[in-house]
């Protein structure tokens, strides 16, 4: 009997890297780019290579900015650093991500956060005619500052039935019982305290 030997190629796993494609890195810190306090952000870190998952993410050393959490994916090549910054600052931290099979690697970055976007209103002009006896609702939109925000009307008179919604979905709504045009101050007040304004005027129609 002639015993035959059959040899295959060994497959090698490429090796396990934390992509920085992209980025600007110096002396080995890439820079993940920036947000501003109050305002949500959502930024997503990839590996590739290693050898079977699940593979876990951490960070080992400093720290995330405050107000931001990494999500540890498991059984996806990716994470996400996520949440609404509460302050001002620029974050060194080290990534590290395990593969299935125990090998690990290693990328520090850095996140900058800067000071709250200017509070703006951004829903337009206010606000569109009613008629006495139907419904009646308009929504209030703004960005920047620091969330949450609180509406109200600073000055002025709403239509006699209607009212402010102060909390998200903000806006002016109810049933008009009397007709005329009515002006008024809508503000936007932030978590900080930061206050901006704008003039309105609801016209209803008998």
């Amino acid at each position: 009997m002639v015993l035959i030997a059959l040899c295959f190629p060994r497959q090698v796993s490429a090796q396990l890297t934390i992509a920085t494609t992209g980025l600007t890195c110096t002396n080995g810190v890439c820079d993940l780019g920036s947000g501003s306090v109050g305002t949500f952000l959502n930024l997503s870190i990839s590996a590739s290579g290693g050898s079977g998952t699940p593979y876990t993410w951490r960070v080992v050393s400093g720290k995330l900015p405050f107000g931001l959490k990494m999500t540890r994916s498991f059984g996806a090549q990716s994470t996400q650093i996520s949440g609404t910054p509460t302050r001002a600052e620029t974050s060194t931290f080290t990534v590290q991500v395990k593969d299935g099979a125990g090998s690990t690697a290693q990328q520090a970055f850095s996140l900058t956060i800067d000071a709250p976007q200017p509070l703006v209103i951004t829903s337009g002009p206010c606000c569109a005619d009613g008629t006495v006896g139907t419904a009646y609702h308009t929504n209030f939109f703004a960005e920047g500052g620091v969330q949450p925000y609180t509406w109200s009307i600073l000055s002025g008179q709403l239509p006699p039935g209607l009212k402010v919604d102060a909390r998200t979905p903000a806006g002016i709504s109810g049933t008009p019982t009397m007709a005329g045009t009515f002006t008024f101050t809508v503000a936007v007040t932030d978590k900080a305290g930061t206050q901006t304004t704008e003039p309105g005027s609801i016209t209803i129609q008998p």
